[in-house]
Formats: C-alpha cells, sequence, structure tokens
C-alpha cells in the first residue's frame, strides 16, 4: 500500500508542476510580447526624437558668428583671417588713422 499512495502522491506533484509550468509558459509568452510591443514604440518615439531634432535644427535662427564657432577653423582660414586683419591694419595706416 506504501508503494500506491507513493504513486499517488508522485501523480499529484506531476499534476502540478504541469500546471505550473503551463502557467510560467503563458506568463513567458505574455512578457515576450509586451517587450516586442515595447521594442518597436521605442524604435517610433527614436524616430520621433529624430524628426524633431531635424526640425529644430533647420527652424532655429542662427548668428553667423556662432556658426563658425561650432565648427573648427582650419589652418589656411586662419592664415587668410591674420592677412586680412594685416590688410586692414595697413590701410588705417596709410589713411592717417592710428590704433
Amino acid at each position: 500500500m506504501e508503494n500506491q499512495e507513493l504513486v499517488a502522491k508522485l501523480e499529484n506533484e506531476i499534476k502540478e508542476l504541469t500546471m505550473k509550468q503551463r502557467f510560467l509558459a503563458e506568463r513567458l509568452l505574455h512578457a515576450e510580447s509586451i517587450k516586442w510591443e515595447l521594442g518597436y514604440r521605442c524604435r517610433d518615439l527614436a524616430e520621433d526624437i529624430w524628426r524633431l531634432e531635424v526640425q529644430l535644427r533647420n527652424s532655429g535662427v542662427v548668428d553667423n558668428s556662432k556658426i563658425l564657432l561650432l565648427t573648427p577653423r582650419t589652418a589656411l582660414e586662419i592664415a587668410l583671417e591674420k592677412e586680412i586683419q594685416d590688410l586692414k591694419q595697413r590701410g588705417k595706416k596709410v589713411a592717417g588713422v592710428r590704433t
């Protein structure tokens, strides 16, 4: 009789574990579907952010001096600026204006 009780007890445990496994499998499928949906929402929001950043970049009025500060100057640009300053200084000296 003891073996039959043990077999009955083990069968009950198997049924309980099977039900628990099905429940957990359903929860996993539900969680995966939520993750999939959130992934697509995240991509949509990232696209919206990108679109708004482009719109903001294109709509803002930027002062020319600020634009120059955004990009590093090349050696040629620096040399030309110095030459322009020298020419302005020479022009002022010729006109009789001191700096």
